[in-house]
């Protein structure tokens, strides 16, 4: 998203911008979130390769 954001803004004084990965071994968030109703509708295949199960 950062990468995304300064190619269409550039902004003149930037500053500094640190870039987070996922965690190695999935999310908990993402176990959470895939419980909820409409999960599978708004989010992308990656995004459920995020949870902790060991097949994602």
């Amino acid at each position: 998203m950062v990468r995304a954001y300064l190619v269409s803004a550039k902004p003149k004084r930037l500053g500094h911008a640190v870039m987070l990965g996922s965690p190695y071994k999935g999310s908990k968030v993402v176990d959470v979130m895939q419980a909820l109703a409409g999960f599978e509708r708004v989010s992308s295949p990656a995004d459920r390769q995020l949870s902790t199960d060991p097949k994602s």
